[in-house]
């Protein structure tokens, strides 16, 4: 059954953002324009210079989703989290499909720029797009590598019912395995008795890109 609650994928930006009067918190979120939304929040809700990365997606919703649960462990409220702005500053380069990403500082205000757009050399496999590489069904369902009883189902973007409620392929192993960490998406769950991962790297050895 579809999640009633869950947002229909709108074109936007997905962004990370970092205060000076905050050093220990950074914003994770989405916005249909991140200039105007986090610019507002740094002048009006949070005293001090705003510095932020974004990226533009085709599903804020989704890609906003799929990077909260990779900064699960490090949720204070809200879209705060604390103490990881320096591989949140790196992940949002790393989504950054199409390979580029865009930053912003008071410094390029103040010249008169606009945000700087950087180019970076990365892939970035998320659910969706294996599915879609792959040709797996929607409603496909994933075994767990040490337990061919345990099961997921694909739900819709990057999330899978695990135990009735849902999530990322990563806090789904997560969970069920007791680890402390979430780990890869892909290492832990097979399609049709095999790991998505091994599934992700047939691919890019033919020259698949996401």
């Amino acid at each position: 059954m579809q999640d009633e609650n869950k947002k229909e994928p709108k074109k936007g930006h997905v962004y990370v953002a970092a205060f000076e009067s905050i050093p220990d918190l950074c914003k994770i979120g989405c916005s249909e324009d991140a200039n105007v939304r986090l610019l507002k929040t740094g002048r009006t809700f949070v005293p001090g210079d705003v510095r932020y990365r974004y990226v533009e997606v085709e599903d804020m919703y989704g890609e906003e989703s799929l990077m909260q649960d990779v900064f699960d462990k490090y949720h204070h409220e809200k879209e705060w989290y604390k103490g990881c702005q320096d591989i949140a500053w790196k992940a949002i380069v790393l989504m950054a499909k199409g390979g580029h990403y865009y930053e912003y500082s008071p410094e390029e205000e103040e010249s008169g720029g606009t945000p700087s757009e950087k180019a970076v050399k990365m892939q970035n496999w998320t659910l969706p797009r294996l599915c879609r590489a792959a040709e797996i069904p929607d409603d496909a369902i994933f075994v767990l590598d040490s337990d061919p009883n345990t099961t997921v189902k694909r739900l819709e973007g990057s999330r899978v019912e695990c135990q009735g409620e849902p999530m990322s392929l990563s806090r789904a192993a997560k969970n069920i395995k007791g680890l402390e960490v979430q780990p890869p998406p892909f290492h832990h769950w097979r399609y049709e008795g095999k790991l998505l991962e091994e599934i992700k790297q047939d691919l890019i050895k033919k020259g698949v890109k996401p």
